[in-house]
């Protein structure tokens, strides 16, 4: 089978409508640490860059918290902080935190792992993260992930949804949007039996990799198997997507026109072409008609579908996404 796709767009040219840096910032000083910092409410590092010493990292080998350069309470933030590379797991989030201009210089096993339970939401905003040979964050708890303005370089995954975790299951939902990812895989990895979803909006990923769908298990069970690749209309949706990563570089087309053309050759070496041409208009906002399902979204800029929830309420993520809760 041979599948060519041609995009024609009308407008500008599709662009990461974000704010995300693409040049490591320097640090400020230097820290190193024998333990994890473990932090309650709000830690503000001033730029510094963080390390432990000893070195704990031990490339993909699993070492848990305790070789975490920090360790999150629920509810806790870290801001402006430059972890180093002498360190095995970055930061590891025990509830819902919030990240924010947070820098992984070289990343080890994973540059942040978060566990927060159902109905609960962490946030990465800004910073980035680089030579992660796996994925950038790992998503083992329940409830959303929101990434935005975040920049990725020479990476495995941006995110990952745990393949194979004691007791595992979800959903786990993860919102990305304005992020830039060079040299590397998809944005994100998810789980579609336990009812997984990966949202990505203005985005750039300069392969065009977007989500990669999988099959998880209870550990002990197998091994987690991918079972497709990107949107999907179920579990992945994609707007305003490019392999053109430019930061802050903006463009909103109203209007994407797509051809696809797909031919089948028969081992009587007959042949079958079709084409088929669709057009896809931007949303601008939710029409309010209908139910929303539990964990849907139901708002957002660029959003048209109904704005009431079946279940919960509709809870403000971001200024792209809200989501139905419980």
């Amino acid at each position: 089978m041979k599948c060519v796709v041609i995009f024609a767009l009308a407008g500008a040219a599709i662009g990461v409508n974000g704010a995300a840096t693409t040049t490591f910032p320097q640090a400020s000083g230097e820290t190193a640490l024998p333990t994890p910092l473990v932090v309650s409410g709000s830690f503000d590092g001033g730029m510094k860059r963080y390390n432990r010493f000893p070195d704990t990292c031990q490339g993909q080998k699993e070492t848990d918290e305790a070789a975490a350069m920090f360790i999150v309470e629920d509810g806790g933030s870290i801001s402006n902080v430059v972890i180093g590379a002498a360190q095995g797991e970055g930061i590891h989030c025990r509830g819902a935190c919030t990240l924010t201009n947070v820098w992984w210089e070289k990343v080890c096993e994973d540059a942040a792992t978060f566990k927060q339970s159902a109905g609960k939401t962490s946030y990465v905003i800004g910073g980035g993260a680089r030579g992660a040979s796996d994925k950038v964050f790992q998503f083992n708890g329940r409830g959303t992930v929101s990434i935005k303005d975040f920049y990725a370089e020479d990476y495995g995954k941006v995110i990952r949804s745990c393949g194979d975790c004691t007791a595992n299951g979800g959903p786990r939902h993860v919102i990305i949007d304005g992020v830039v990812a060079k040299d590397g895989g998809v944005l994100c990895g998810i789980n579609t039996n336990f009812g997984d979803t990966c949202r990505i909006s203005n985005s750039c990923q300069d392969s065009g990799k977007s989500c990669d769908r999988y099959t998880g298990v209870v550990k002990g069970n197998g091994s987690s198997k991918k079972i497709g690749s990107g949107p999907d209309g179920s579990s992945c949706f994609v707007t305003n997507f490019t392999e053109t990563c430019s930061s802050g570089s903006g463009g909103n087309p109203t209007t994407t026109t797509r051809k696809t053309t797909t031919t089948k050759t028969s081992t009587k070496t007959s042949t079958k072409t079709s084409t088929k041409t669709s057009t896809q208009s931007t949303p601008t906002g939710g029409s309010g008609s209908g139910t929303v399902p539990l964990y849907g979204q139901c708002g957002g800029n660029g959003y048209n579908g109904p704005t009431k929830c079946a279940q919960g309420t509709c809870k403000f993520s971001n200024e792209w996404y809200s989501q139905c809760l419980p």
